[in-house]
């Protein structure tokens, strides 16, 4: 009986983690090109760029966006896969750990997609720039 509680308990915190990790990445997501483009715009509002720098930014940024889509469009497709889980089947724990090792890999690589970004973009900045930009956080 403790045993088939335990499990139950287990996998209902797993569904709930994995549910609540989904949601929060399709508020990004469905964040369009405007909204992102504003939001870049108002990152380097206060920075003065040059012309030059303006220039650099939007080409690293648009070599990015598609690396960044494609793995949009994974996450998109996970959250699908866990929507079809059937929680009554009987290796259902099976299958969610293996969406969560699967989300887990996608957020790391996302992660690690942002960071490159970011250092790709801070490599046009002065150091004046960069500071401004690290105290406006």
């Amino acid at each position: 009986m403790n045993k088939k509680l335990l499990t139950f308990a287990v996998i209902t915190s797993m569904t709930l983690a994995s549910t609540a990790i989904v949601h929060a990445d399709n508020h990004s997501a469905k964040m369009d090109k405007a909204e992102h483009a504003q939001k870049d715009a108002a990152k380097f509002a206060g920075l003065n760029l040059t012309p030059e720098q303006s220039l650099q930014i939007a080409t690293i940024d648009e070599s990015y966006q598609p690396r960044f889509a494609i793995l949009q469009e994974q996450i998109a497709a996970l959250k699908e896969q866990y929507n079809a889980l059937d929680s009554s089947s009987a290796d259902y724990a099976q299958q969610l750990t293996a969406l969560d090792d699967q989300k887990v890999s996608l957020m790391e690589e996302k992660e690690t997609l942002k960071a490159q970004h970011h250092e790709e973009v801070f490599a046009v900045l002065t150091e004046e720039q960069k500071a401004q930009m690290e105290s406006s956080k």
